[in-house]
């Protein structure tokens, strides 16, 4: 047996001694010297050089080629003995080639064992969706008509409104501060580009209206706003602080949406006002559709997820955490305790799911994707947020995320096969 020794030297890791065959390894070097067969070989005509000679010339390169070539072997040997679902790479160590002797130590990280639970045929509860395909129907058409609205200066009857641009002067006085005055900026009411107070403020106001008001102003935008007013741009620090404000709206504008009719059709470009709302139909129904999958799949992972009682390797979590951290673009050693421990709750049920998931594809081949479809699919992913894929490829193995976006495109497609294979009830 090529496994000398096998030990769960912690939880999840399994240092294995193993020790090669001596036929694989006269098999592995011979390979390597068929391949140099026709090297140039001083005294011998190309491809006449015995394999002594060669090996002796060689050496260096036949011992390298069988080092990597019986390390892949180890590797796919203990897997097939132990039956183990290793997590990356083992660290290998301790690699001895003498003669036809090979031995190494390997350390492999593993997923816990446990025994898999009933998956397929859960009874799951309808999920409530908010809106029907109706109410969501007209929404995707206003949101059209929008799209498409008329910008019209304000009549006598109309004021400001979110969504609005308006032409205004202000002036802001904060205690221990010089005045900070704007004699005129165009402003999208509602972009809350100050604060939420200071738009709240503007709703209602009419041309030539003034007013005054306090709010509270964050120590970012006034720092802004001193940089603006100063030549020199001086890094003024202020806390937040109350600060009063004297406003006055000069003119607005406002966008009136598109009628509901066949103008409408001919801007979207369709051939008719029945063909955009059908497309709008289609839109909501299938918008409708995948909200509710998607609902249905989480009920169906919280299930899963309670109902396999197995520990989660501590390290485990920890890698997860910090892999999940780091696709937030949170630095690990800088954030509190708390925060941590929230990111490892979440870790440890992202782990057990994995695992529970790893499982069900091991034992429904329909329920996942091979690696070539894995990378069509992701191919398409990046098309259509128009990235070059080939580049979207480079970066995300740069960035540490291509890893996160192959699992994360396995787990969708056995979700979506667990959802196909459940039963919904009223």
């Amino acid at each position: 047996m090529p496994i000398e020794s096998k030990e769960e030297v912690e939880y999840c890791k399994l240092l294995v001694n193993y020790t090669a065959e001596p036929g694989v390894v006269i098999e592995k070097r011979n390979e390597c010297l068929k391949q140099l067969k026709n090297m140039p070989v001083s005294g011998f005509r190309k491809g006449k050089a015995p394999n002594d000679v060669l090996l002796s010339i060689y050496r260096k390169q036949v011992d390298s080629f069988v080092i990597k070539e019986l390390v892949a072997h180890a590797y796919d040997d203990v897997l097939f003995e132990t039956g183990i679902t290793p997590i990356g790479y083992p660290n290998t160590s301790d690699i001895q080639l003498v003669g036809n002797t090979f031995s190494c130590r390997m350390l492999f990280l593993k997923k816990p064992d446990f025994e898999l639970k009933q998956y397929k045929d859960l009874e799951i509860p309808n999920p409530h969706i908010e809106k029907t395909e109706t109410e969501l129907t007209e929404e995707l058409l206003y949101q059209v008509r929008k799209q498409f609205a008329d910008v019209v200066p304000y009549g006598e009857k109309d004021f400001a409104q979110s969504g609005d641009k308006i032409t205004m002067s202000y002036e802001l006085r904060a205690d221990g501060m010089e005045p900070i005055v704007n004699d005129g900026e165009i402003y999208v009411v509602g972009s809350n580009k100050l604060t939420n107070d200071f738009d709240d403020n503007l709703l209602g106001m009419v041309p030539d209206e003034e007013r005054e008001f306090d709010i509270m102003m964050n120590s970012f935008v006034m720092n802004m706003l001193l940089r603006k007013e100063h030549a020199h741009g001086e890094n003024c620090e202020h806390e937040p602080t109350r600060t009063h404000v004297k406003v006055k709206l000069h003119m607005g504008m406002k966008s009136v949406p598109c009628s509901d009719n066949e103008e409408l059709a001919k801007k979207a470009n369709y051939e008719s006002y029945q063909k955009l709302r059908e497309a709008a139909t289609g839109s909501a129904t299938s918008r409708i559709q995948q909200n509710r999958s998607f609902m249905i799949g989480n009920q169906i992972k919280i299930r899963l997820v309670e109902s396999h009682d197995f520990e989660v390797p501590s390290w485990l979590m920890l890698m997860e955490a910090q892999n999940i951290a780091v696709q937030e673009g949170i630095k690990w050693d800088e954030i509190t305790n708390e925060t941590r421990e929230s990111y490892l709750k979440r870790s440890k049920e992202r782990v057990k799911l994995s695992c529970i998931f790893d499982s069900i594809r091991k034992t429904e081949p329909e329920a996942q994707m091979s690696d070539e479809e894995v990378k069509e699919y992701l191919t398409r992913l990046f098309t259509m947020q128009g990235q070059d894929a080939q580049k979207g490829f480079v970066e995300a193995e740069r960035t540490g995320k291509l890893l996160g976006m192959i699992s994360a495109v396995r787990d969708e497609i056995t979700t979506q096969w667990l959802v196909k294979n459940s039963k919904v009830v009223e």
